[in-house]
């Protein structure tokens, strides 16, 4: 009994010329060592997919290749490359020659950032290249190209397709079941094809089948997007709000609500919505978890399951387009660059009346900026640069800490105590990932009387956090500035935010003691600003980090 492990390479046969071609060309290929390869060629005349499937249980193989009987091998290592991928990288079930990411719409023609060579030729010798990017060593995809599938795990391929989407399901497949798939690095073709590639030639059938595919497989193709929303007795904001993320164009979402209420109004209002809609999950937690709302938002998001979340404050607003507009660019960015995607927003007033736009920032065009140009557009100048919570959506695993819990508002383990969403920007900047600032207008912030923004303990607790920013920013390594650098930050936050300490200090002796010490601290740092004394500040700001902030992770 041989000890060798199997790769099966199995054909379907509609050509009998183009599949001998094919045969001629395998002749030619090293086998790995240890290894054997079996080949199928199957004429079963239903569809491919009953020929993939059907041959897929012939094999007993732990390595399986399906080739387009129109092509021919180019590179005689191949079946060792492909070996040697795979154990390489285990993660890793699928393999392709030429893939791209799946658009949200399912139409892979759309594709925005396809890898691989495609090679085609009319008589076997002259090859003519489809390029795309070059994947070093290898790229991750979500679909690839069907000339050419290699495998390491088995699953059934779906007969109800058609047959320019049979990849693309089982594509989604993989997908489903959490396995990579990959295009690998090329430096020539690995194959030629006598027919042109699905991601160039579409049949007249092809916008049927993939409204059929999508509809099958939408929530494998649109990863699922958490929309959590907060809220504390204001049903009527709620309800709008509610309202609105109900009305996305996006399939793959579910609604978290928190609820932190001490009343039952809202309860009683989210019982039909519940009934009526499985994607909300809603949490009633008897009145308020603490921190002005932070608990509750903690909450929400440990208790979500996107890959993607989006807060929507329960007095906002979103657009229906909002989440689709943003997961189309999401999903291109197969390499995970950006962190996150925020948009022009306007302001509303309390009848949803629009009053105009808010952006500090308003670009031309859609614009992307890179960590670094983020973090020092935040910090010079000392306001939400980048948009509120309910404009961003994020990339969840980057709100990751390292004792397991995700959190808003830390910025390098220092959680904040007012600006969570500032704190959070910062950190995607400090994991040297980008945002995406797009110039629609996609959501809307609500101002109104009964808001936080208008607490005296909120607004000397954003000025302190905003100290805290700088400092923190100064002992990161991956920017390290020294005390004369980030003068140029301390004195921006000066001139921000002196006017505002000036004017809680006419009433300070109304707050209480911990309020009255916090503005003390204020007036302390500015007078030294004012004497040019920025060591001191920040030897002042680290001591105040260390008293009284927590999950501190940063060093000296």
């Amino acid at each position: 009994m041989s000890n060798k492990k199997n790769i099966g390479i199995i054909i379907h046969r509609t050509d009998e010329s183009m599949c001998q071609n094919l045969l001629n060309s395998l002749t030619d290929v090293m086998v790995p060592d240890g290894y054997e390869v079996i080949v199928t060629v199957l004429d079963n005349s239903s569809s491919k997919a009953a020929s993939y499937n059907e041959g897929m249980q012939q094999i007993n193989g732990e390595i399986k290749l399906y080739i387009d009987e129109s092509a021919i091998i180019v590179n005689k290592n191949i079946l060792k490359d492909i070996v040697r991928f795979f154990e390489t990288n285990p993660e890793d079930k699928m393999l392709g020659l030429f893939g791209s990411e799946m658009p949200i719409n399912g139409d892979y023609s759309e594709s925005q950032n396809c890898y691989g060579i495609y090679g085609y030729t009319q008589n076997g010798k002259n090859i003519n290249l489809n390029l795309g990017k070059k994947a070093i060593w290898k790229q991750n995809v979500t679909c690839i190209d069907s000339m050419f599938v290699a495998t390491s795990s088995d699953i059934e391929w779906d007969d109800s397709v058609g047959e320019e989407f049979l990849i693309a399901a089982q594509c989604c497949r993989f997908r489903e079941k959490h396995y990579g798939i990959s295009v690998p690095m090329q430096d020539m073709p690995w194959c030629a094809y006598y027919k042109k590639s699905s991601y160039n030639e579409q049949s007249n059938d092809f916008k049927k089948d993939r409204l059929k595919f999508f509809d099958k497989y939408k929530k494998i193709i649109q990863p699922l997007v958490s929309i959590l929303i907060t809220t504390y007795n204001q049903p009527v904001f709620f309800k709008e709000a509610l309202e609105s993320a109900l009305h996305q164009d996006y399939h793959n979402i579910e609604i978290v609500v928190g609820d932190d209420s001490t009343n039952t109004e809202t309860k009683k209002l989210m019982q039909e919505y519940i009934r009526k809609y499985p994607q909300i999950k809603y949490y009633y937690h008897n009145g308020p978890l603490g921190g002005r709302g932070l608990e509750n938002a903690k909450f929400v998001l440990n208790h979500s399951n996107g890959d993607f979340i989006n807060y929507l404050f329960h007095d906002d607003l979103f657009y229906p387009t909002k989440i689709s507009t943003m997961m189309k660019y999401m999903v291109r960015d197969l390499s995970e660059q950006l962190g996150m995607a925020s948009s022009a927003r306007n302001l509303i007033d309390e009848n949803g009346v629009v009053q105009g736009q808010i952006n500090p920032w308003q670009p031309i065009d859609n614009e992307v900026l890179n960590g670094m140009e983020m973090a020092e557009k935040i910090l010079y100048s000392s306001q939400n640069y980048i948009g509120e919570l309910t404009t961003v959506l994020l990339r969840k695993k980057l709100l990751k800490q390292n004792n397991g819990e995700y959190l808003m508002g830390c910025f390098n383990g220092v959680r904040d105590k007012a600006n969570g969403d500032v704190a959070t920007w910062l950190d995607v900047a400090r994991q040297g990932k980008n945002c995406l600032f797009l110039k629609d207008v996609l959501s809307c912030f609500r101002r109104h009387s009964g808001q936080n923004t208008y607490n005296v303990t909120i607004i000397v607790n954003s000025i302190i956090d905003w100290l805290n920013y700088i400092t923190i920013f100064g002992w990161l390594d991956i920017h390290k500035k020294n005390t004369e650098e980030l003068s140029y930050y301390y004195d921006r936050w000066y001139l921000v935010h002196k006017k505002n300490i000036s004017y809680i200090c006419n009433f300070i002796k109304s707050e209480k003691m911990e309020i009255q010490d916090k503005v003390r601290f204020c007036i302390e740092v500015l007078k030294l600003i004012e004497r040019g004394e920025y060591q001191k500040v920040r030897e002042l700001s680290q001591k105040y980090i260390r008293l009284n902030y927590e999950n501190l992770s940063i060093g000296e």
